[in-house]
């Protein structure tokens, strides 16, 4: 049977599954010529499953076919009219449904380990690519986020300044923030007619400073 032409595994994900589905209940209660039409009914139905490719179908129907043929073949009425039986069952039919259910079973369990570790491949990739999707998130959260100079603090000149603004100096000295000493250069008597209301304010006379 070529490949293309094989139904898809349906009934079992091994053989053992299979076995479980071809127990025969009841045969006790059932004379061998009612056996022999079932047992008939099943070979027919086994040979139509496996012309269409559907082997586990006609794997499970030989089995029970073969289970009522080992059945029968013990029955008292059997062994009274063999020749009768194995005319109405067909001579040949016994081994061919065996070596069938042989061929088949063999067929199966390849597939069956084949489709097995297809699965495993399948599972392991759709492991790696969730793996690699949260690497890849963590990495997106692990990307260096842009430096932002922090602005300079209200009141403070910038690092390039070399001179203060008073509304700067009036910001410093208001918040309290910072310990800052007032040097004032003015001469003395501009000093003493004005000047910064602050503890921290010194007077040094531009008249005192020398030059140099």
């Amino acid at each position: 049977m070529t490949e293309t032409h094989r139904q898809q595994l349906r009934l079992g994900k091994c053989i053992e599954d299979l076995d479980k589905l071809h127990n025969v209940p009841e045969l006790k209660t059932k004379r061998a010529t009612m056996l022999c039409k079932t047992a008939q009914k099943l070979f027919e139905n086994a040979e139509e499953a496996r012309l269409n490719g559907d082997e586990e179908s006609s794997y499970v129907y030989y089995m029970k076919y073969l289970r009522i043929i080992a059945y029968i073949s013990k029955d008292k009425e059997y062994l009274k009219e063999k020749s009768y039986f194995n005319n109405m069952l067909g001579t040949k039919n016994p081994n061919k449904a065996l070596d069938a259910a042989e061929k088949l079973k063999s067929s199966l369990i390849d597939r069956y380990a084949k489709e097995q570790k297809a699965k495993r491949l399948n599972d392991i990739k759709e492991s790696e690519l969730f793996k690699q999707k949260i690497d890849e998130s963590r990495k997106k959260q692990m990307e260096i986020v842009p430096i932002i100079e922090a602005p300079t603090p209200l009141g403070l000149p910038g690092p390039d300044e070399v001179t203060i603004k008073s509304e700067q100096l009036y910001s410093i000295l208001k918040s309290g923030k910072l310990k800052v000493m007032i040097l004032d250069v003015r001469p003395g008597s501009a000093y003493v007619e004005s000047h910064i209301a602050y503890h921290m304010c010194i007077s040094v006379p531009e008249e005192c400073i020398s030059p140099g």
